[in-house]
């Protein structure tokens, strides 16, 4: 197996648990973001369920994902 193969490997067995955990989080029921207060959108909670940070204002839920 060369690099390229590890790599693809390595991305389908992430792609797979990240599918794979999108379909056992449950939804809930907050409506504003846990960082800025904000409302976190009707249309964010219909495609992600279980959000629990806003994308509006950009820096809650990108400052998350980064580790921040």
């Amino acid at each position: 197996m060369d690099t390229i193969d590890k790599a693809n490997a390595d991305y389908e067995r992430w792609l797979n648990g990240k599918i794979k955990q999108r379909q056992t989080t449950p939804a809930n029921d907050i409506t504003e973001c846990l960082d800025c207060g904000e409302p976190i959108g009707e249309k964010r909670k219909q495609a992600v369920p279980y959000a629990v940070r806003c994308v509006a204002c950009v820096a809650c839920q990108s400052e998350f994902e980064r580790g921040k």
